[in-house]
């Protein structure tokens, strides 16, 4: 069982990449004909604020799972 829900986090987490890399890289490669670099610094920072934030939640999920959520809350 433990296998089967590694599997579907595994196949969500890709799901997750590909519906945010393929369209923000393709931005990305685009925009770099018109703007500056500090702008394209910026938004490949952007993305990796949202793929950060996709992932929180599963991470958040097994922290708890593994009970490392005691050692945060000093526990």
């Amino acid at each position: 069982m433990a296998y089967a829900i590694a599997f579907i986090r595994s196949l969500l987490h890709m799901l997750w990449m590909m519906l945010t890399v393929i369209p923000w890289g393709t931005f990305v490669v685009i925009a770099s004909l018109f703007v500056s670099p500090t702008r394209m610094y910026w938004m490949c920072a952007g993305w990796l604020k949202t793929a950060m934030w996709g992932a929180e939640g599963d991470l958040r999920r097994e922290l708890a799972r593994d009970g490392a959520g005691e050692f945060a809350a000093g526990g």
